[in-house]
């Protein structure tokens, strides 16, 4: 008999609006880092001793991602979840940065369950985003369960 195998799969859909009303998509996929595995694990614990995924950084660092990661490279703003839902096998977490949040040339971002330090569940490097001052940038992050 063939074994089961539970994965934690990733992709974000990063989507900047220009206050015009223009806008750019990109499709990225993620790493959901060795901490972020242990993270959910102690998540279906009984009296889980980790508090869950509450935030989404991102950040100006390039270096890529590794299983070992706990932190971005550089992170610029961390701000709580829009939004957080369970659609099927499906979390998906929202986080918007308005205008005067988080301008510059994005080039990272990452899932934690605190709004300082604390656990790092996922962990992304795209090419640049640059954010102007005005613009707002939304991504939708999708961890997938299977």
């Amino acid at each position: 008999m063939p074994a089961e195998h539970l994965k934690l799969t990733g992709h974000l859909e990063i989507v900047l609006i220009r206050p015009d009303g223009s806008r750019s998509v990109r499709l990225i996929h993620n790493l959901v880092v060795n901490v972020g595995k242990a993270l959910v694990a102690d998540r279906l614990m009984v009296a889980p001793t980790l508090d869950a995924i509450t935030h989404m950084a991102v950040g100006v660092g390039t270096t890529p991602p590794t299983v070992l990661d706990t932190a971005l490279v550089s992170e610029v703003l961390r701000k709580a979840f829009d939004s957080a839902d369970l659609v099927d096998l499906t979390i998906v977490y929202v986080a918007i940065f308005g205008p005067g949040e988080a301008s510059g040339a994005l080039v990272e971002a990452g899932l934690f369950n605190a709004d300082v330090d604390g656990e790092m569940m996922a962990r992304t490097v795209f090419p640049v985003v640059n954010k102007g001052i005005d613009d707002t940038l939304r991504i939708t992050w999708n961890v997938v369960v299977g």
